[in-house]
């Protein structure tokens, strides 16, 4: 038997950010997939702070229209769906925030996954 789905798209939310000029800009959607793995040995303080710092670029990207939607996963994975002009805006967004160092990404659009690892990015054409 062949399954077919109906795709609902997602009402608006009370938390999504307003509409900043220039959303309706062409952009690509992305999904971003952040693993976090603080180095051994890092104070408490600092994870805290960088914490904080991570919180307050998050708020900022989604007033810039860029963060659309942000989830946190039981096993401590976290996706968002990011809006970004294009795969350069988007590795600009990552590699600004304050706990990328410390995060693996693994990014899809449509036909193209980019994966950060620990040792830079690249794209791999699939489908």
């Amino acid at each position: 038997m062949w399954r077919t789905d109906e795709v609902t798209p997602l009402s608006p939310h009370p938390n999504d950010p307003p509409p900043t000029p220039g959303a309706r800009q062409k952009a690509e959607e992305f999904l971003v997939t952040f693993t976090l793995a603080v180095p051994p040995g890092t104070p408490g303080q600092t994870v805290h702070d960088t914490g904080a710092r991570e919180a307050q670029a998050a708020h900022d990207l989604a007033g810039q229209g860029h963060l659309l939607r942000l989830w946190t996963l039981p096993d401590k994975r976290t996706p968002g769906l990011y809006q970004a002009r294009d795969a350069a805006q988007m590795e600009a967004i990552l590699a600004s925030l304050p706990l990328a160092p410390w995060m693996t990404t693994d990014t899809t659009t449509r036909g193209c996954r980019y994966g950060s690892g620990r040792s830079g990015r690249g794209c791999l054409i699939v489908g």
